[in-house]
């Protein structure tokens, strides 16, 4: 069966919809929402196809994709069979566009608001995903909360799209434009309605030649929601949305949002719905053996197989031979309230929808639908087709169809005794009693004179010359006498019914009832009456159109006809308006992605197209090759993947694998530096001597570096420790870039005023704690052993004589600066078991951090001066020449980041250690130059195979043609990839991650040796500058901050800060030089380290917070 209007053809791109070609189409007084854009009269529409993404089972998932106005259910590829080699790469369900009515509406309330649209924020030749994301996600911070915030940008970092230069696919056959919907489901999110944010990506002029050819995605859109369903049905209708090619050339040329909206309103009013039809095993050709077993063969199958056939161009009997998609559709059980319609065997409805619009009038033909095809009679259509129906028609058939307006099993013996039904129906929906006169009348009439037009016959049509196909496809909706049954939708305008008003009355007849309502085709079973005022033609036109298309639903009126109560009555329409079945405007174009063509082709011809390009799987799965033709071998140990495990998992023995799990675990938990300190307070307590000559003692007698004694305290503190800090500025530093969390600059105000109060905080509150421990006389009778000439460096070899005096209150204040700064490694260990990694908290802290200690390296350098080593700052020169140096490589285009470490580190670091500064700072001066990106392939001097996207592509070909466990492999073969062909930046992370990770026991093993006999007031006054003040300094800097204008970081929460603030109150590496220096009596600097090591307790608080 052939619908005119079904589908249509076209070579290479579809012209621009006329706006108002739908209005022209449907008959007067019903005109839908009129575009005010200025379409281009010749413009083009691309190609575009729309893919909805979803974050499941720890990775995200394509479950659905649109194209050529047909959904292609993914999620049904994993669950297919491979048996055969024909099914060896099973393919997803075509089926057209499904979605229902709450997720339209949603649809329509969530770009309403004005926080839903961003328009051409980015330019799609420079944006990167992570930039899109950080301003997507910005923007819906202003209507999702911080905590759902969060979690929403976690899993979009873990998106695999983040691994592409630009918002170009990777797919070197991609055509046209994409759409890319990406659903969140966050635990946090409270709300039932889903957040949407939809940006439109601006199309520059060198992007111009791309645009139609490469698959460029021009808009994006992400959904935050519960555990609920309607996050994805509201995805789905955004993607089914942009199957309709009149929205899409809208939304392409809006200048502002509210010319989007106004699109997505003028759609919503211009549906064209799918009803559901159970065609006979005749109605569709088919070869030999194809016929379907149950029979069931629907409607909108055969329109998928139609235009699968013109997607694939397929032609004579091999079209016709094929095999279509047969739907099964299961209708509600009895225990539902329903019955088995199919127990009704062969029984159709009859649709007819009359109005009456005043006595002088009379009442007038409208509709007539049968087997899911509409005839408009009120516009002189001779040719049906299907129903058009309003999203505001089909909500207000949902608040009308109630108990108070439906009655079933009505015995009624004439047209007079339903009339009554329907009178008492509208009366108990409060229908007042003079307009309920009026509306009774009205039907007397229609019962008596029936109405005042009638389709034509079909002698009447040929003689007006009408085709042989139009009459055909005319006799579609003619009732078939003895078999068809009634359903009669009434409309009536009314001078006594309320202005803004709408009544309803639904009921269903015992018996048919033959030969009633003047008129002689099938029996009426079924009576709607809806009752408008006069002025409300249009509103009721819409309502009477959306009701008689879903009555034009077979399994609809079929459940109706079964209905045993009006519950189960008013729960059918619900159940159909949960599933509703779109046919979008869209053109089947000629030039459509290879990718997209194997999805919505019919398989014989995919099966024809794998014996042209041969078995892709056979081959890739031995061995595949990249466009240079080098080899990659799915087995090779090529460095680490993101989380720094070795090699990949391919044929590795289990004893392997079972290390590589050990190994990862030690660095997620900071297994070696726990150690290490744990070793250092035992060994420290138990054997005091040994302790120290091993780590503190020179590694041969006399042997000093720079006048510093070279021992294992000083190759841990001032060498190994550098390493640390350059990793932590590299978080800094991506956090910095765009798309990072404290990106742009402005957002790393906040994080630098929390710094402030992390160092005024504490010191105000060491201060106070230890006037109030003087005066509680905590500190009566300590003895100060104090050096005649001034303190030392920790690390100098000279002695100074020293003194024992009675201590003064100076001298214990002297400490305020011990408890200033945070200890990065602990900090960051507990903030990864506390946030998770990727949290905008460990950024935020990690900055926090490494100012503070840079601070404390200042505090120490100015507040504890050595008359024996003075700070000689004519030696930071040499860090400024470090700094660029590095900034000379990167100039240079240096993509390896040895030369940045070992070229410009020794000389920053010789320069602070020259100044008497503490070096472990040195690489915070040179990382940052470090690039974060390599240049793109398309410019001449730079090798293609050294792009993060060439690095990526090598594997994204072949990727979709292995089974789910081996394609993990590969992708995560693709991040080692990455790693040895990256930035500097990263690589500098990569390859030196797990060095530090076990080097840090070496940390806690040198500086953790404390005394726990040492505890006293001095071990109380750093406690509590640690754990309250730092915490209340950050927490009321940050505030402040934000008070005037700072934000804080993209899904940091009040709450976040809070525990933030208290894990920035363990204090240990920094503190411990501080201890050295602000005091020299040795019981005094033993109370300060132990205060140091207790502030661990701080992460407690901040665990329970």
């Amino acid at each position: 069966m052939a619908l005119p209007g079904a589908v249509d053809d076209i070579s290479e791109e579809a012209p621009a919809p006329d706006a108002d070609s739908d209005a022209e189409r449907k008959a007067p007084g019903r005109p839908p929402v009129k575009l005010n854009i200025n379409l281009p009269s010749k413009g083009k529409c691309p190609v575009y196809t729309a893919r909805v993404w979803e974050h499941s089972k720890g990775s995200w998932e394509e479950t659905h994709r649109f194209c050529a106005g047909l959904e292609v259910d993914l999620e049904s590829r994993s669950k297919a069979s491979t048996g055969s080699e024909e099914t060896a790469a099973p393919q997803g369900k075509v089926h057209l566009p499904s979605t229902s009515l709450r997720a339209l509406l949603q649809l329509q309330e969530s770009l309403g608001l004005p926080t839903a649209l961003l328009l051409d924020m980015v330019d799609s030749c420079t944006v990167r995903f992570a930039e899109l994301f950080t301003n997507m996600l910005a923007q819906l911070g202003k209507a999702v909360s911080g905590s759902a915030l969060q979690e929403a940008q976690l899993l979009l970092e873990a998106h695999p799209y983040l691994q592409q230069d630009s918002c170009h696919t990777a797919e070197p056959d991609a055509v046209g434009e994409a759409v890319d919907v990406f659903l969140c489901r966050c635990n946090s999110y409270a709300s039932k309605k889903p957040a949407l944010l939809l940006t439109r990506i601006a199309q520059s002029d060198g992007d111009n030649g791309r645009s139609h050819g490469h698959g460029t995605v021009r808009f994006a859109a992400v959904v935050v929601c519960g555990n609920g369903s309607l996050g994805q049905e509201v995805c789905r209708a955004l993607a089914t949305t942009f199957m309709n090619e009149e929205f899409v050339v809208a939304a392409r040329s809006a200048s502002t949002p509210g010319q989007i909206v106004q699109a997505l309103e003028h759609y919503l009013s211009t549906l064209t719905i799918v009803p559901t039809v159970h065609m006979a095993k005749g109605a569709v050709e088919r070869g030999p053996g194809q016929e379907n077993e149950s029979g069931d063969f629907l409607l909108s199958d055969s329109m998928v197989n139609s235009m699968q056939r013109r997607i694939s161009n397929a032609s004579g009997p091999q079209a016709a031979a094929f095999t279509g998609i047969e739907s099964q559709r299961t209708s509600a059980s009895s225990d539902n309230g329903f019955a088995d319609p199919k127990a009704i065997s062969g029984k159709k409805y009859f649709v007819e929808v009359d109005k009456f619009s005043g006595s002088q009038s009379g009442w007038r033909p409208e509709r007539r639908l049968r087997q899911g095809l509409e005839l408009d009679v009120a516009s002189g259509e001779e040719r049906p087709h299907l129903p058009r129906v309003s999203a505001a028609g089909l909500q207000e058939v949902k608040r009308l169809v109630g108990k108070n307006s439906v009655a079933i099993n009505v015995a009624a013996a004439t047209a007079g005794g339903a009339i009554g039904a329907l009178v008492h129906q509208l009366s108990t929906s409060g229908l007042p009693e003079q307009a309920a006169d009026e509306v009774k009348t009205a039907l007397l009439e229609r019962a008596d004179r029936g109405v005042q037009g009638r389709l034509p016959t079909k002698a009447s049509k040929m003689d007006q010359g009408t085709s042989a196909l139009a009459d055909h496809c005319a006799e579609l909706v003619d009732p078939i006498s003895g078999r068809d049954e009634t359903c009669l939708v009434l409309l009536i305008s009314g001078s006594q019914v309320p202005a803004d008003s709408t009544f309803a009355a639904f009921v269903r007849l015992q018996a048919p009832l033959a030969g009633s309502f003047a008129s002689t085709g099938p029996p009426v079973r079924f009576l709607a009456v809806l009752v408008g005022p006069r002025n409300s033609d249009v509103h009721l036109a819409s309502v009477g159109d959306s009701l008689a298309a879903l009555v034009a639903d077979e399994d609809l009126v079929q459940n109706l006809a079964v209905a045993q109560d009006v519950s189960s009555f008013v729960a059918a329409f619900e159940t159909r308006l949960n599933d509703l079945v779109l046919l979008p405007h869209a053109h089947v174009h000629g030039k459509m992605s290879h990718a997209d063509e194997v999805l919505l082709s019919p398989k014989v011809q995919r099966q024809a197209s794998r014996k042209q390009t041969g078995d892709l799987q056979e081959v890739t799965t031995k061995v595949s090759k990249d466009s240079e033709g080098e080899n990659i071998k799915l087995g090779d140990d090529i460095g680490f993947d993101h989380m720094h495990t070795h090699g990949t998992d391919i044929d590795a023995p289990p004893w392997k694998k079972k290390m590589r799990w050990v190994i990862s675990r030690m660095q997620k938990y900071a297994i070696p530096l726990v150690t290490g300190v744990v070793t250092a307070m035992i060994w420290m307590n138990v054997d005091e001597e040994s302790y120290m000559k091993v780590t503190h003692a020179p590694l041969a007698e006399g042997f000093q570096i720079l006048g510093h004694d070279a021992s294992l305290h000083f190759f841990v503190n001032d060498i190994f420790m550098c390493f640390f800090f350059g990793l932590a500025i590299k978080e800094v530093t991506e956090a910095l870039l765009p798309g990072g969390s404290l990106y742009p600059i402005r957002r790393a105000t906040n994080p630098l005023m929390a710094t402030l109060g992390g160092v005024v905080g504490p010191i105000a509150a060491y201060v106070v704690m230890v006037y109030i421990l003087d005066a509680g006389n905590l500190f009566e009778g300590y003895m100060c052993t104090k050096p005649v000439v001034g303190r030392r460096l920790a690390s100098a070899g000279a002695a100074t004589a020293t003194v024992t005096k009675p201590c003064e209150l100076h001298d214990l204040v002297n400490g305020w600066g011990v408890p200033t700064a945070t200890d990065i490694s602990l900090a960051w260990m507990f903030a990864l078991l506390i946030f998770g990694a990727g949290h905008p908290a460990i950024n935020f802290l990690l900055l926090l951090a490494i100012a503070d200690d840079a601070l404390g390296m200042a505090i120490i350098a100015i507040a504890y001066p050595n008359p024996a080593h003075p700070v000689e700052p004519v030696w930071l020169l040499l860090v400024v020449a470090g700094a660029f140096l590095a900034f000379l490589l990167r100039l240079a285009g240096c993509q390896y980041w040895s030369p940045y470490v070992f070229i410009a580190g020794p000389v920053a670091w010789f320069g602070l250690i020259l100044a008497q500064v503490h070096t472990a700072l040195a690489l915070v001066f040179i990382v940052p130059f470090m690039p974060a990106s390599l240049p793109r392939h398309d410019k001449p001097h730079v090798a293609p195979s050294r792009t993060v996207s060439f690095a990526k592509s090598k594997v994204a070909a072949i990727s979709n043609f292995f089974t789910k466990a081996t394609s993990d492999v590969v992708h995560r073969a693709a991040h080692e990839m990455l790693a040895l062909e990256g930035a500097p930046l990263h690589a500098f992370e990569h390859h030196l991650k797990l060095i530090v990770d076990f080097g840090m026991f070496f940390f806690g093993l040198a500086n953790a040796g404390v005394k726990m006999s040492t505890v006293g007031g001095v071990t109380y006054a750093v406690l509590f500058a640690l754990i309250v003040g730092k915490t209340l300094g950050i927490v009321g800097f940050a505030l402040l901050a934000e008070c005037m204008g700072f934000g804080l970081p993209l899904g940091l929460t009040k709450a976040d800060l809070f525990a933030m603030a208290a894990l920035g109150g363990v204090g240990l590496t920094v503190a411990l030089f501080v201890s050295n220096e602000a005091f020299v009596d040795p019981n005094l600097q033993g109370q300060a380290k132990m205060g140091a090591v207790l502030s661990v307790a701080s992460a407690g608080f901040a665990w329970l917070m």
